[in-house]
């Protein structure tokens, strides 16, 4: 049983729908969805499936905590998919297993979109630190969460050098 324990009532190999199931408990917690991004992977990993169709997409959620909000619309892209985002993905080589890789290019269109320049950017599930380095990249602060040593150090060496202060 790989649910953890999780009982949600559902027939095996069901997808559970975790990122909605997530956004709508944000929701029920006072946060407002104010979007729902399909991110389109234009190089996707191989995901070993026969019995059903591999995923070559994730789902990026745009949330705020009041009625006005930091939001820069010139950075959507031109093409007019402002919804749609096709950003290929990034290689794990020489990197620690992380079980969600993503590119630099989908945090700094993120960052740009919806962190006021100089702001902090708290990413609650840190993995191998990509959202960090690229938030201080780019000018702004960075708080990182995260529970599994190995990639806590893959972290502090990826982090070395820059303005991170970790404790």
């Amino acid at each position: 049983d790989r649910s953890g324990g999780l009982d949600l009532g559902l027939q095996k190999k069901s997808l559970i729908g975790a990122p909605w199931r997530i956004a709508l408990e944000l929701c029920a917690r006072g946060w407002t969805l104010r979007s729902a991004i399909v991110w389109v992977k234009e190089n996707p990993f191989t995901e070993h499936v026969s019995d059903r169709p591999a995923r070559s997409y994730e789902q990026v959620f745009m949330f705020v905590r009041s009625r006005s909000y930091y939001f820069d619309a010139s950075a959507l892209p031109e093409n007019g998919e402002q919804d749609v985002w096709r950003i290929g993905t990034r290689s794990r080589s020489g990197r620690v297993r992380d079980s969600a890789p993503f590119p630099d290019e989908l945090v700094e269109r993120c960052l740009a979109l919806g962190c006021v320049p100089g702001g902090t950017v708290l990413d609650p599930f840190c993995g191998s630190g990509t959202v960090m380095r690229v938030a201080l990249a780019g000018a702004r602060r960075a708080v990182g969460v995260e529970l599994n040593p190995e990639f806590c150090r893959e972290i502090r060496r990826e982090l070395e050098g820059t303005s991170a202060r970790m404790f």
